[in-house]
């Protein structure tokens, strides 16, 4: 829409890498490495092959790393954009997007300022969209563990800086969740009422290329009602 505004969630002119460290302790380095690699034969990226192939470890946490090797790495953090803040700040309504959870998403989330920003908002819900299916870096996973996932983005949990880590309940991230009517990921809800997230909202579906997806103005119909509740 035109009243539309795009900001960018880090203030540099600089490269950025993102990096992923995987339960196993490993790291992995760029986005495509993490969601979709490259053919070692073609040197090209297959999306439909290698978004669908399981990790070898489950992703422990994101975070930007920066380095001249590819085999020693150190954490670093990236400047967030000002404007994105005061734009939280004011904010009636915080939606989690679809999209890849870990390279899409948590990038943003991970930043200092992000989580400080949100938590702080008490007033306004805060959506997390469910995606219709797995992909390469969730499987496995269920709704709750999703929301644990966006809470240890924003607490910025395993930072290699412990001053900057937050300890906010879920609750204060995540007050809606948002899923797609024969949702293949699991929504167990005593699992996410363990964690305080109650509000639980199912939406018209539709198969899109072999995929579940929402339909489009049911899932606008849905967060207007969200909206307007707080209203």
């Amino acid at each position: 829409p035109p009243e539309s505004h795009v900001l960018p969630a880090v203030d540099t002119e600089g490269i950025v890498n993102l990096g992923a460290e995987l339960r196993d302790g490993s790291i992995i380095r760029g986005q495509n490495a993490i969601s979709h690699p490259s053919s070692a034969a073609q040197g090209v990226v297959d999306v439909k092959s290698s978004c669908d192939e399981p990790l070898d470890s489950k992703i422990h946490r994101i975070l930007y790393v920066g380095s001249e090797s590819l085999t020693n790495h150190f954490e670093v953090f990236p400047r967030v954009n000002g404007d994105m803040i005061r734009a939280l700040h004011s904010s009636d309504l915080v939606l989690y997007g679809m999209g890849s959870l870990y390279t899409s998403i948590c990038p943003s989330l991970v930043l200092i300022g992000v989580g400080e920003a949100i938590a702080a908002l008490r007033s306004a819900p805060k959506v997390l969209i469910m995606n219709g299916t797995h992909d390469r870096e969730t499987h496995g996973m269920s709704a709750a563990d999703f929301v644990r996932a966006v809470t240890d983005a924003l607490n910025r949990y395993s930072c290699s800086h412990t001053d900057k880590i937050l300890r906010h309940a879920p609750s204060e991230y995540v007050t809606h969740i948002v899923v797609p009517e024969g949702c293949e990921i699991p929504v167990d809800r005593e699992a996410l009422a363990s964690i305080g997230v109650v509000k639980i909202v199912e939406v018209s579906s539709m198969q899109e290329d072999d995929r579940l997806v929402y339909e489009p103005a049911a899932l606008v119909d849905a967060i207007k009602a969200i909206h307007d509740s707080y209203s």
